[in-house]
């Protein structure tokens, strides 16, 4: 829950492979189970990623309102 009262759904994932646009369903099929357990609407949505990321997939993360940040190390 952020400042002004909005859930917030954060995803870290960290991976040597390339993430591809069936990775995104994924991560959409679990948001979906975590609003419907916690009986919420996740308002906002990031995704902290360090692993190359696919164009589509980025494509598809930015149409589905997920914020994309790259975490370099």
């Amino acid at each position: 829950v952020d400042l002004k009262r909005n859930y917030v759904a954060i995803f870290v994932l960290e991976q040597k492979t390339k993430v591809l646009q069936k990775d995104i369903d994924k991560f959409e099929l679990i948001l979906s189970k975590m609003s419907s357990y916690y009986d919420h609407l996740f308002l906002k949505k990031t995704i902290l990623v360090k692993a190359p990321l696919c164009s589509k997939a980025k494509e598809k993360l930015k149409q589905n309102s997920w914020k994309v940040y790259h975490v370099f190390s």
